[in-house]
């Protein structure tokens, strides 16, 4: 569980979600006890289908495991009376990109994958938004083309990597193994040995270099490599195990470089993706499926 103190308030995610908690109740329960609940919280979150209904309430939006400092803030960012018994059309009339970055769980709980309509769909999103990460989902993307991402990203940091271990490819060979991974050409245990292999090549890095940018790009190519092998496990793992490794291998790249430099590559990257032939070839496919005009 990964904990972010902020201004307004502290988040915690993990790979299946975030929740929110007020700088008061994150004291009071202590970071042991928050995070025991915000884990039970964004599971009950992850296993709550999308909301259908024509209104909803602070109540509602509260049993679909949607947290009550977020849904606070969220009512604060869009001007609503927290008690106020909503039209979810006309809520998600009212949503702005901000809203939904800072929110994607729970805009995506409401409004389902629809919720990027006000933004023009994927292309209008990338356009308007300064990040990206939180596209980096099934309800968007196919899973094939978000472990596609996951080893672009990988890819483009490695040479950070390989300047300094030139003679090491065990990073290079997971991304590899991936990719074989999703031809079917190889098993489900080759891709865990390869990220093992690369996972261990990380803790090398870490011991023999002093600078974090060696390791970072090494876990990425691992991180590119382990989600895929979990979502082959189970199905019903697949869509966080999709989602987590491109989001996973963002992460690790935006570590191993400057940040701002690095939310514009992987940005561009994301985009440059998206206008692929490659990811073309569903749009068809996403227009039937998510409802709004890809492009």
């Amino acid at each position: 569980m990964r904990i972010i103190k902020r201004d307004k308030n502290v988040l915690l995610t993990n790979d299946q979600g975030q929740y929110h908690f007020s700088h008061e109740e994150f004291n009071r329960l202590g970071e042991v006890e928050a995070i025991k609940y915000a884990e039970k919280e964004i599971e009950k979150k992850s296993n709550t289908k999308h909301y259908t209904g024509e209104y909803i309430t602070f109540k509602k939006a509260r049993s679909l495991g949607l947290c009550e400092e977020g849904l606070i803030d969220f009512c604060e960012m869009l001007d609503i009376d927290i008690d106020t018994k909503c039209k979810t059309s006309d809520l998600k009339d009212m949503l702005t990109i901000d809203a939904f970055n800072e929110y994607p769980d729970e805009c995506i709980k409401i409004f389902g994958s629809s919720v990027l309509d006000n933004f023009g769909g994927l292309q209008g999103y990338l356009a308007k938004s300064d990040t990206f990460r939180e596209i980096l989902r099934e309800e968007f993307i196919p899973a094939h083309h978000l472990h596609e991402l996951a080893c672009l990203y990988a890819e483009d940091c490695l040479h950070i990597f390989e300047e300094k271990y030139p003679k090491d490819k065990r990073p290079r060979k997971a991304i590899e193994a991936k990719r074989l991974w999703l031809k079917g050409e190889i098993s489900d245990s080759d891709l865990k040995e390869a990220w093992a292999s690369a996972r261990a090549s990380a803790r090398t890095s870490a011991l023999t270099w002093a600078s974090a940018s060696a390791r970072t790009s090494a876990l990425a190519s691992a991180s590119a490599s382990t989600s895929a092998w979990a979502s082959a496990r189970t199905s019903a793992l697949a869509l966080t195990s999709a989602w987590a490794s491109a989001r996973t291998s963002a992460l690790a790249l935006a570590s191993a470089r400057t940040s701002a430099l690095a939310r514009a590559d992987l940005k561009n990257i994301t985009i440059d993706y998206l206008n692929s032939e490659e990811f073309k070839k569903v749009e068809e496919s996403l227009k039937s499926t998510h409802g709004y005009i890809f492009g």
